[in-house]
């Protein structure tokens, strides 16, 4: 692992996802958006930001870990974010072609309902 631009990449994330867990809890989005909102009430549910700080909270311990790895184990310079490359894009999933669905046999069983 390059654990330098590990470490440079989880600091902006851990920078980006507290910035959105503030501004959300504040109501923020919803204020500034023109959303009808009342001014200061959050229009997120409470489970989302909690799921958020759930996750501002992985991404924490997970940047910590690679700082501790990288002071105390690899010693690589950490560069700035801007520095580094995007990461390319990979797929998820392998993209298939859907077998086309088979249409059931045409019947004459509603013919008798039109007639009544």
């Amino acid at each position: 692992h390059e654990y330098g631009p590990q470490v440079a990449r989880l600091q902006r994330a851990v920078e980006l996802a507290t910035h959105a867990s503030e501004r959300l809890a504040a109501g923020g989005v919803a204020a500034n958006s023109g959303g009808g909102a009342a001014a200061g009430a959050s229009a997120v549910p409470p489970a989302v930001l909690k799921a958020l700080e759930e996750a501002v909270s992985t991404i924490r311990a997970a940047e910590a870990t690679a700082s501790k790895y990288n002071m105390n184990v690899y010693h690589e310079r950490v560069p700035p974010i801007s520095t580094l490359a995007s990461p390319a894009p990979k797929a998820i999933v392998k993209p298939m072609t859907p077998t086309p669905l088979a249409l059931p046999a045409a019947s004459n069983d509603y013919s008798d309902a039109a007639s009544a």
